[in-house]
């Protein structure tokens, strides 16, 4: 597909880590459809582990050296967040050269310095893509129902919230961020209104902001035989199957694992089979099976095709991956009505919402779901249509391509403005008579 680009991009991503899943999953898939673009795309992360040599990792080595490095170790200890990661502010000698646009993706995970935002929104178009609330809040990445972030956080009722910090220190994080982000010029970005929303009642308020879909590869995650999925990954072919695609699903509290549980348990009469990821030798639990965790995505589409249903119990959200996986293969979804998701799972027609903590319920839907095939199969298949025609990988990637274009011709034409003024200034300065003070 082309996009009329006029020239190729230089457009560098910035993200936790190259293989993934969630944001980091997203930045990895365009980057790669950027290159087979014919753009210069490069994808910048805290940790690196594929061999993509377009992939360039942060060197923080020396984050805790030295007087700075053990300072800013001994305020993190105090509950403040990411302040001191120096190859954060060296990306434009990693990168090299100038270019075009700079998309980042997740800023916490312990590798990025918020004040390493400025140079670079002075180099390019700077776009920040909210898939969580984390810039909104004082340490966590989703509030849960909790409403402090509105007014700078302080107090906060629960410092164990990913990313968890030892003490509050959720005051001076806002403020930090509202310092190093409320008074930049950016662009803000997420894959879920919602968060857009809750960005325009922040400090964020002020900032241009666009909702862009979340890409799914439908050349990979695709309708497909239910036995012969089963037979490839050992799952038994004579019971209903419930699929809790989510990463780690057991070891995130976001994802609130043991509504599975409880809903495996609700539905013994029907002899239901809890699927999950989790690591290699996790303890199986009663009506569960623990698939080990991989990010081989054929792997992963195949746990998709050969599920009745896919369920996602989790207490916060915005726009997961793992349920687009689920529509493009064509399997009916059950999950809580929180952030993004009603966005994506529209309540009796691509899937089924209940309200989130409620395992009686869940249970409920899943097996209204499981004993109406015809049910079943009409919500698969209005699943697929919507990620055909709104999230298809191509269709989001071009979508990005054209409005780097267009943000990237602004800020040049922003940027030559600024050098006439500058040196017209500096024209009418040398022009104008000196007053002797002799």
């Amino acid at each position: 597909m082309s996009t009329g680009t006029k020239r190729p991009l230089r457009i560098v991503q910035i993200g936790t880590v190259d293989v993934g899943g969630g944001a980091s999953k997203v930045a990895g898939k365009l980057h790669e459809k950027f290159l087979q673009r014919g753009h210069d795309s490069l994808l910048v992360v805290g940790e690196k582990s594929g061999d993509d040599p377009r992939v360039l990792a942060i060197d923080n080595s020396r984050a805790r050296n030295g007087l700075r490095g053990r300072a800013a170790g001994r305020l993190e200890s105090f509950g403040l967040q990411d302040i001191y990661y120096p190859g954060s502010q060296r990306i434009s000698e990693l990168v090299g050269g100038s270019w075009d646009v700079t998309h980042v993706h997740n800023l916490h995970g312990g590798y990025f310095d918020l004040s390493a935002l400025k140079d670079l929104s002075r180099r390019a178009p700077l776009i920040l893509t909210m898939h969580d609330m984390w810039l909104l809040t004082g340490h966590c990445a989703y509030s849960c129902g909790c409403e402090r972030w509105r007014n700078g956080c302080g107090s906060c009722p629960d410092l164990t919230l990913y990313p968890a910090v030892w003490r509050d220190a959720t005051r001076p994080n806002h403020r930090r961020k509202q310092r190093h982000v409320g008074e930049l010029d950016v662009v803000i970005t997420s894959p879920a209104q919602w968060a857009l929303d809750l960005a325009r009642d922040s400090y964020l308020g002020s900032k241009p902001a666009r909702y862009m879909p979340n890409p799914v590869d439908t050349r990979v995650f695709t309708p497909g035989d239910r036995r012969a999925a089963r037979a490839s990954l050992g799952l038994p072919h004579d019971r209903p199957i419930i699929l809790l695609p989510a990463r780690l699903a057991f070891q995130n509290e976001y994802k609130a694992a043991w509504v599975l549980e409880a809903a495996v348990d609700l539905l013994q009469d029907l002899g239901v089979l809890g699927v999950a990821f989790g690591p290699e030798g996790d303890e199986a639990r009663p009506g569960l099976r623990i698939l080990a965790e991989s990010f081989d995505e054929s792997r992963i589409a195949e746990a998709h095709r050969a599920a009745d249903v896919v369920v996602y119990p989790s207490r916060a959200e915005t726009s997961p991956l793992a349920i687009l996986e689920a529509f493009a293969s064509e399997r009916p979804v059950v999950a809580t009505r929180v952030g993004g998701v009603p966005e994506l799972v529209e309540d009796g027609h691509t899937g089924l919402l209940v309200e989130p903590g409620d395992a009686q319920a869940f249970a409920a839907a899943v097996r209204r779901v499981l004993n109406a095939p015809a049910l079943a199969h009409r919500m698969g298949a209005a699943g697929l249509a919507r990620v055909r025609e709104r999230h298809d990988l191509d269709l989001v990637a071009d979508a990005w391509i054209a409005w780097y274009e267009e943000l990237a011709a602004a800020f040049g034409k922003r940027a030559q403005r600024d050098r006439r003024s500058t040196s017209g200034t500096t024209t009418a300065a040398a022009r104008s008579p000196r007053t002797r003070t002799d």
